[in-house]
Formats: structure tokens, C-alpha cells, sequence
């Protein structure tokens, strides 16, 4: 059986995960994280004008369009917004682990931004609703497009549980009708700094930061969120989203979904084609009758024959170490769980 690795040039490489499994778990757990080479795990250009695939985005995707512009010379497919005045808010998210390592993207508003008119481009994000204006209780990082402030900035702002938090400002002031290649990259230490440069394919410059922030190590989704007034229903534009992660390959969480189920989230895409029932096991329980991937490329669905008993287990035959999963269970529909 293979699992995918980060390689030291930054592409997947496949190592074989059988007889040297329990060597290879005790030398990464023995081990200190050394830096690691950054590794593309989601990119979008939207030229295959398709949201459900590659990568699959959910939310409000009938508000968008893509439209085809020569930008930096070039022919291109842009993502457009392009809804109705009514509900004034609409977002798309996709699934991503990435906490540590790099976001970027192309965005142009041609309108002049304020508190009513703006995009949050959700870097980390705790859920798949975004919609903090509706009441989601959202926690993570985004960039704000714009506030009512004047002149107007890009700002990284901090979501706790739907509030707001500015952590840093741009010194690029936002120009309407202006596109910006952007990126906002985080260190292993919570070190963050943006990135930019107007104009399609831009090289960006750092533009602001450092500044520290900790408060959230865990992301399950990367998504835009916009607010807009009747007048810009198809003025914001968006393209080359890519996210790159820095971490180690990890076991991320561990989570019990039903009765004898276990789901597991790891830092990078795992290859499904290849997994085996062997791959992974719970101490006292052995291996899974089924393993099969989950929500996202980064997860994969354990099953047991069985309810999986109250206790403390211990989950091996992943490459980083050993990663322990307490549960408990009331019933057989509720748990709760700690890693």
C-alpha cells in the first residue's frame, strides 16, 4: 500500500508503507520538524469552467459566472459574481487543512469599496458557512477587500466565533477597477505577512507585516465571502487561487462519526487508489474492516465491524508518529472526542 508524501522538491512522491512501518513511525516521532519545502495542494484557474470538480466548491455556485478577458496579454478565465440584489451576500468555500504555508490569488473589484460592497477571502476557516452576517459563528483568518475607511486598505483581520479582529493593514490603497495579484503566506510560528502588486500575474512584494498571530492552528475550509449592494451584482472578479502548505505530512484529527466508524484528516492529499485496510489500525482493535476516503482528498474513513467500545486507543500506521483517540460514546449516534 502507498500513502502520498511531500518530497523535498516539493511534488508527491510514493514510499511503500508495509514491513518498515513501525521504523519509520518511531524515527519521524523521534525526529525535530526541520523546515519544509512548500507543496501546491489546491489550484484553480477556472479554465475548465467547472466549480463541482478539481477542485469541488460548495456553497451559493449559481451566483457565479466565468468570463473570458485578455489580461497581462493573455487570455484568461476569470471567476465573476453574477446574482441577483437580493440576498446582498453569497459565498463559496472549498475543504482545506492548509494552516501553515501560502494563499494566493488574483482579485479585482470594479467598484469602490466600503462596509456594504467588500469580499472576505477566508484563508482558514473553522466551517463551511462563512456567512458571519447571517450569524455563522466562523473562526479563522481572512483578507478583507475594503471597509468604509478612507483611503481604502486590504486588512487580514481575525475571526473569533463571527468577530472581527484587525491584525494588519496594507499599504497598497485599493483602486477601483484595479486587479491584484496577492499572496498571504504563515509561518510554523504563526508569522504572517501579505504580499501584492496590481496587475494579472504580478509579482507581489511584501507589502505588510510580520505580525504574530497563534489563535487558530486548524483550518477545515478556504472560501469568499461577499457583500454587496444592487449596483455591484457583477463587479467583483476572481482567478489563480492556489494554496501551498508548508507543514509536515500529519495526522490532523481524529474524529468518531458513528458508532464504528473513525475519520481521519490529514495535512495533505492521501492516495486513495492505493489505500488498504492495513494502512492504519487502532490499538486493541486492529485494522478496519474498510478504509475509503472521506470528505476531502485529505480524509479517510476507517469502519469496524463493530461498535467501537468506551476507551482510550491508539492510532499507528501513519507516517508521523503515534496520535492517540479517546472515545466515548452515548449511545450509538452521539461521541465525543480528543486527540
Amino acid at each position: 500500500s502507498i500513502l502520498y508524501l511531500p518530497s523535498t522538491t516539493g511534488q508527491f512522491y510514493k514510499r511503500a508503507m508495509k514491513s518498515r512501518l513501525t521504523a519509520l513511525i518511531l524515527t519521524l516521532s523521534l525526529s525535530p520538524v526541520t523546515a519544509f519545502p512548500q507543496t501546491t495542494v489546491l489550484f484553480d484557474n477556472f479554465e475548465d469552467r467547472d466549480l463541482t470538480v478539481n477542485p469541488a466548491w460548495s456553497g451559493d455556485l449559481d451566483d457565479f459566472m466565468f468570463e473570458t478577458d485578455t489580461l497581462a496579454g493573455q487570455e484568461t478565465t476569470l471567476l465573476r459574481l453574477d446574482t441577483s440584489p437580493d440576498p446582498t451576500r453569497t459565498q463559496i468555500v472549498t475543504r482545506s487543512n492548509t494552516a501553515t504555508g501560502s494563499w494566493e490569488f488574483y482579485v479585482r473589484q470594479d467598484f469602490n469599496p466600503s462596509n456594504f460592497n467588500r469580499a472576505f477571502i477566508f484563508l482558514m476557516a473553522d466551517r463551511a458557512d462563512l456567512n458571519y452576517l447571517d450569524g455563522s459563528d466562523v473562526s479563522g483568518y481572512a483578507l478583507r477587500t475594503g471597509d468604509n475607511d478612507s483611503p481604502r486598505r486590504f486588512r487580514l483581520v481575525r475571526f473569533d466565533e463571527g468577530n472581527q479582529t484587525v491584525l494588519a493593514e496594507s499599504d497598497t490603497i485599493i483602486e477601483e477597477g484595479t486587479g491584484y495579484s496577492i499572496q498571504v503566506s504563515r509561518s510554523e510560528d504563526g508569522v504572517w505577512r501579505i504580499y501584492m502588486a496590481p496587475g494579472y500575474n504580478s509579482i507581489p512584494i511584501l507589502d505588510a507585516g510580520p505580525v504574530t498571530d497563534q489563535t487558530y492552528e486548524k483550518s477545515s475550509h478556504f472560501g469568499i465571502l461577499m457583500r454587496y449592494s444592487s449596483g455591484n451584482i457583477s463587479n467583483f472578479y476572481f482567478d489563480n487561487i492556489r494554496i501551498e502548505n508548508s507543514a509536515p505530512f500529519r495526522l490532523i484529527s481524529a474524529d468518531v462519526i458513528s458508532a464504528a466508524v473513525v475519520e481521519l484528516q490529514f495535512s495533505y492529499p492521501v492516495d486513495q487508489a492505493t489505500l488498504q485496510t492495513s494502512d492504519v489500525t487502532l490499538s486493541t482493535l486492529g485494522s478496519p474492516i474498510r478504509a475509503e476516503s472521506g470528505g476531502s482528498p485529505n480524509a479517510v474513513l476507517l469502519t469496524y465491524p463493530e461498535m467501537i467500545p468506551d476507551g482510550e486507543y491508539t492510532i499507528q500506521g501513519v507516517p508521523t508518529g503515534e496520535h492517540v483517540l479517546e472515545a466515548r460514546f452515548v449511545g450509538y449516534r452521539q461521541n465525543e472526542k480528543t486527540i
